[in-house]
């Protein structure tokens, strides 16, 4: 009898098992989606092949990726040695954080001047999750920069919560009616545009302390959003094959 129960037990699959096999999983989606990101560029290979993605692809990629449980996304913490931390930062978010300044230039303004207010509804909208494009396109790299760097960032340490606050007020602002939203969302726009700014020139002075993180990216150092797309320094063009994939 004791044999036979031992038999069983032997055949039950390990409750342990059965407990850290998901875990693992789990851990191979953010491996390819981002250990500390939900974008995906830990991996060189697979990096390079987000990069090709269009804008709506990536929204996709990374909507899937905010899915995962919250200790699974958070980066390290700060240690010592700052430079390296900062090194995986900016080979994992270099590109989404100027991707950021590009779609308010091109992308949000346009758009404001325009009063295309249908499209700024669908834009700020939250899924079922509470992810709005919006979110994806323009507050959820600055999370991922600016978390576990703080202490190197002077200046933008709150940058993540502020643009939040702002896509919150552009999302009121275009829900109502009569005259004054193309003016408050200009407003907004100015705000996002300093929050996005404050990142890139804690980043920019940050890396010119420190030459061998230009070896990391290409895109050091970063061009700040402007109001005139004609003085922004990027190419529009960059843009839109960025958007048709």
């Amino acid at each position: 009898a004791a044999a036979s129960s031992a038999t069983k037990m032997a055949r039950q699959p390990s409750r342990l098992r059965s407990l850290v096999l998901p875990l693992l999983v789990l851990g191979f989606v953010p491996a390819f989606f981002g250990g500390r990101d939900g974008v995906g560029y830990v991996a060189p290979s697979i990096h390079s092949s987000l990069r090709r993605l269009s804008n709506c692809q990536r929204r996709e990629a990374i909507s899937w990726s905010l899915l995962l449980p919250v200790p699974l996304m958070q980066p390290s913490p700060a240690k010592a040695e700052a430079t390296p931390n900062m090194r995986r930062t900016l080979k994992t978010f270099s590109e989404g954080l100027q991707e950021t300044a590009d779609q308010l230039v091109f992308g949000v303004r346009p758009r404001i001047l325009k009063q295309d207010w249908p499209w700024f509804r669908e834009y700020l909208r939250p899924d079922s999750y509470g992810n709005s494009k919006a979110y994806i396109d323009l507050a959820f790299t600055l999370d991922r920069v600016v978390v576990g760097n703080e202490d190197l960032l002077e200046g933008a340490e709150d940058a993540p919560v502020k643009m939040i606050r702002l896509l919150d007020d552009a999302n009121m602002t275009v829900w109502k009616e009569g005259e004054g939203r193309r003016e408050a969302l200009l407003k907004t726009w100015d705000a996002m545009s300093s929050t996005v700014s404050s990142v890139m020139t804690a980043v920019n002075s940050y890396a010119a302390s420190e030459p061998e993180l230009k070896e990391v990216t290409s895109f050091l150092p970063f061009v700040l959003p402007k109001e005139d797309a004609n003085k922004y320094g990027r190419s529009i063009d960059i843009y839109n094959k960025k958007c048709t994939g």
